[in-house]
Formats: C-alpha cells, structure tokens, sequence
C-alpha cells in the first residue's frame, strides 16, 4: 500500500507541476488533469474497499483467537484498516481539488 501511495503522489505530483508550469494558455491543458483525477477516484475506491475487507478480517481474527483461548489478538488488521481509511479520504480530496481546476480553469 506505501508503494502505491508513493507512486500516485509520484504520478500526480508530475502531471500537477506539467499543468501550472505550462506557458500556454491553451483550453487543451487542462484535459491533462483527467488521468490523475480518474487515478484518484479508482485509488480512493480501492482503498475504501480494502478497509472494509479489513474490517472483516479483524472481526475473524477476534473469533478465531477467542477460539483458540488466545489472550489477546492481532491488531494488525486494525492499523491496516487505518491506513486504508486516510488512504480514501486522502485519495478522495486530491480527487475533488483537481476536479475544482479542471471546471474553472484556474492557473
């Protein structure tokens, strides 16, 4: 998951710094934004998505420790589960300001 996340602020990073550091005042700049915005929206999805599974995760390792007359359980699965929520919300809002200048245009 960090190399993921380290290569889409890699990857949006560059396109963002493309866009404002491009002299042209050319409408067509702004439709570079599209990849990173679409990077953004599937990034966040697949983020909410694994926490969700996560949750489950979490939820049978607790079953299975209890199981097991095991004191105490992974917490693992939490911290994953953690992650993968700022991951989202993080992803998310990138997701939103890039569509804010995609609309207006703003340089």
């Amino acid at each position: 998951m960090i190399k993921l996340n380290l290569f889409y602020y890699a990857i949006t990073g560059s396109i963002l710094s493309f866009y404002f550091a491009s002299a042209s005042d050319a409408q067509l700049f702004r439709y570079v934004l599209l990849f990173p915005i679409v990077m953004s929206l599937c990034f966040a999805f697949i983020s909410f998505g694994g926490a969700r599974s996560a949750k489950v995760s979490q939820r049978e390792l607790r079953s299975l420790a209890s199981t097991l007359d095991f004191e105490s359980h992974s917490v693992v699965a939490n911290i994953l589960k953690n992650i993968l929520y700022v991951s989202s919300v993080l992803t998310f809002i990138v997701a939103i300001a890039m569509m804010v200048l995609f609309f207006t245009g703003v340089r």
